[in-house]
């Protein structure tokens, strides 16, 4: 964290919420926890759902869970042998990472905006959440996600590229300099919600797409 730069306003402050890590536990065996059998014989791959907490001086974890698949909250015995309590029940990742929302809310920790990636954009639960804590989201979607229009049509995200007009800009400074790419942006039949589309200059052809939402009065995410 840069000590010497001065901080921003309070409404920089947001969760970066809610993406996944890959890492390692160093243990081996079918005790290890939330692994596929065929890398028991290996050092354990485990995914786990976090939070992180970004201001303009830096970022740091906030929350996190270890996602439990489906399976092993299944076979009673091998969570008995790896010691996974009996009484925890399995939940998706956008679920995993509502109940963090909750906490970090709860907690009281100063934040005005939200961001997800794919796996949790895509959960309508999960951006009511965010917006009826007052929170302003950014949610990336896939491209095949329906968005409902101001008329009443519902369509796929990617349907919207056609009659998009873009308009290039940063969306802030890198270690290079500022990073610009191609955006438009939409109406959804959402009050307060668009749709965001990025295209990267250097490869027009990758489309991501966003939905955004922000209260009335309140800042954009």
């Amino acid at each position: 964290m840069d000590q010497g730069r001065k901080p921003r306003s309070r409404g920089y402050r947001g969760y970066r919420a809610l993406r996944e890590l890959w890492g390692y536990l160093l243990g081996k065996g079918p005790g290890s926890r939330s692994v596929n059998r065929h890398l028991t014989a290996q050092p354990t791959l485990l995914t786990t759902v976090f939070s992180a907490y970004v201001t303009a001086n830096g970022q740091a974890w906030a929350d996190f869970d270890v996602y439990m698949p489906d399976r092993w909250a299944r076979d009673m015995p091998r969570r008995r042998a790896a010691g996974i309590p009996g009484d925890l029940q399995f939940a998706t990742k956008p679920q995993l990472a509502e109940r963090q929302l909750g906490r970090l809310l709860a907690a009281g920790l100063p934040a005005r905006w939200v961001a997800f990636d794919e796996v949790y954009g895509r959960s309508e639960e999960l951006r009511t959440k965010a917006a009826r804590a007052g929170l302003s989201y950014v949610a990336v979607i896939p491209c095949d996600y329906p968005v409902p229009l101001p008329s009443g049509a519902v369509i796929r995200a990617d349907q919207a590229v056609k009659d998009a007009i873009f308009e290039r800009r940063s969306c802030g400074n890198g270690s290079k300099g500022p990073r610009y790419s191609d955006w438009a942006m939409t109406a959804t039949g959402i009050k307060g919600q668009y749709l965001l589309i990025r295209r990267l200059i250097s490869r027009p052809d990758q489309l991501t797409f966003h939905l955004c939402w922000a209260p009335p009065g309140g800042p954009p995410p």
